[in-house]
């Protein structure tokens, strides 16, 4: 016990030891800092859109001031005379739509027309080019309920009337595991998180190259565990950039990134087991943590994959973790509640553990062979 101890203590005070390892957590750190950072508006906002009015009615007009005061939305000064103009405006980055409002609009609702509206939308980029359209289909609805409202008031419709009839059902929505609806809520945590799951990754890979003795590696790996474990809660508890705190009890939190670490170590011994080479254990085990973020649901969902991916997704630890992180962070959430989580992670326990069995027993059987060979010899 008192040589896995040791080991464990080293293993903790490692990175503060060896610039090597030092030089590892500070660029986790910076890395992870920087992904704060870069939500910390916590959601997009002023997105430049540009306006071609050639209709120039009051009616066009509004829709053009309903536009810039919008909190997501921006209009331009700057008015492109063509498409092509437009377009080139759009791979330049000053505007991220493009709304025309034809010469005849005001004209097609006067004669009880439907006016139509032109939307140009830059979709090079999913989260600017959804919250854009969002939002101009939020003023154009409103502008629209209001000269409904006008039409019905011209033809005597009661006040009351007149507002079923625009707006005849409201609803009220709830977001669950995101209350705000935004992407840094959703995103921020995971790529953070991520690049510690790297970290535990490239240290577990640390200790599998030096040369100790199985306690003292046990120890090393305790150590470790505990270390990261404790960035982990620094990350989640003490430097929250996007206003974003833990709604979960502290148990539920310890418990699923504990076993998480946990199921880190066990992936990368048996990489280790099945390849052998330092230089490909290496590789291997780096590139199913890259893949891991990609795998996990949080950049596209999971149910979406091909089955079989879907399959491989769930035997890397950080899917089953990202899943149930999104719900711990930003719900209050109990062991039972958590109970599909924790069971996803024993299943991948199961079969890290029964590759390693077998595995050692290959290896047992093999070197039996090779002996009475030599015996025979």
């Amino acid at each position: 016990m008192k040589t896995m101890a040791v080991a464990a203590w080293r293993q903790f005070l490692l990175p503060f030891r060896h610039k090597r390892y030092a030089m590892m957590l500070l660029m986790m750190l910076a890395m992870s800092w920087a992904g704060m950072d870069i939500y910390h508006n916590y959601t997009v906002f002023d997105l430049p859109v540009a306006v071609v009015d050639h209709d120039q009615s009051q009616i066009s007009r509004t829709i053009t001031r309903y536009l810039d005061a919008s909190s997501l939305l921006a209009v331009t000064g700057a008015v492109p005379g063509s498409m092509e103009e437009a377009r080139q405006m759009m791979i330049d980055g000053e505007i991220c739509a493009l709304i025309v409002i034809p010469d005849d609009f005001s004209t097609s609702i006067k004669k009880g027309r439907q006016g139509e509206v032109l939307v140009d939308m830059d979709m090079s980029n999913i989260l600017t080019g959804r919250n854009a359209s969002k939002a101009i289909a939020k003023v154009l609805g409103t502008v629209s309920a209001g000269i409904n409202m006008k039409v019905l008031g011209k033809m005597g419709e009661p006040t009351d009337s007149q507002l079923a009839r625009v707006m005849p059902l409201v609803s009220e929505d709830n977001y669950s595991f995101n209350p705000a609806a935004n992407y840094a809520v959703y995103l921020a945590p995971g790529v953070i998180l991520f690049l510690l799951h790297i970290y535990m990754i490239l240290m577990t890979l640390a200790i599998l190259r030096t040369g100790v003795t199985r306690r003292e590696m046990a120890g090393a790996f305790g150590g470790l565990v505990l270390h990261t474990l404790l960035l982990g809660m620094v990350f989640l508890y003490v430097l929250p950039r996007q206003g974003i705190y833990v709604q979960s009890g502290l148990p539920v939190v310890l418990a699923a990134f504990t076993i998480f670490l946990i199921h880190d170590v066990v992936l990368c011994i048996g990489v280790k087991m099945i390849f052998r080479r330092d230089v490909t254990v290496m590789q291997v085990s780096v590139f199913l943590g890259m893949l891991s973020l990609m795998f996990s649901g949080i950049t596209w969902p999971s149910d979406m994959f091909p089955l079989p991916i879907q399959y491989f997704a769930w035997l890397l630890p950080f899917t089953p973790f990202a899943k149930g992180f999104r719900m711990f962070i930003h719900s209050s959430m109990s062991f039972e509640e958590m109970s599909g989580i924790f069971t996803a992670f024993g299943y991948q326990m199961a079969f890290y553990l029964s590759v390693i069995a077998t595995l050692l027993i290959a290896f047992r059987i093999g070197s039996a062979i090779l002996n009475r060979k030599e015996r025979s010899a």
